[in-house]
């Protein structure tokens, strides 16, 4: 990096190289859900978004919210948590960890019925 770069210019730079230089992270966004890893069995680029308890209509949230950064969800949760799991480009990912009512975001793992397999 150049003498004199700032601080703000290198961490952009950093930002670029791990999620692409256009990113869709909200600027001014200051912070982020949780990401929660999966220990086991996951499942590849798939995730369920978890939406906080103060989000009084999660089905509008969840159409404004794929509206604005371009995926289609594959089940929405209205009971016992409010959310959604999607497929999600790790952009999409990054900047809906940013977003006001997102609790928090978790990949997607494969499950298994422990009953069943006798």
């Amino acid at each position: 990096m150049a003498r004199g770069t700032t601080t703000h210019s290198r961490m952009h730079r950093i930002r670029e190289l791990v999620i692409g230089p256009h990113s869709i992270v909200p600027r001014g966004a200051a912070r982020r859900a949780p990401l929660r890893r999966a220990a086991v069995g996951r499942v590849p680029d798939s995730f369920i978004v978890v939406y906080d308890d103060a989000t009084s209509d999660p089905d509008a949230t969840t159409e404004r919210l794929a509206a604005k950064y371009g995926f289609a969800t594959s089940y929405r949760y209205r009971y016992a948590l409010k959310g959604f799991a999607a497929i999600l480009s790790p952009a999409a990912v990054a900047a809906l960890r940013c977003e006001a009512g997102v609790a928090y975001i978790e990949e997607d793992q494969y499950v298994r019925d422990v009953r069943a397999a006798g």
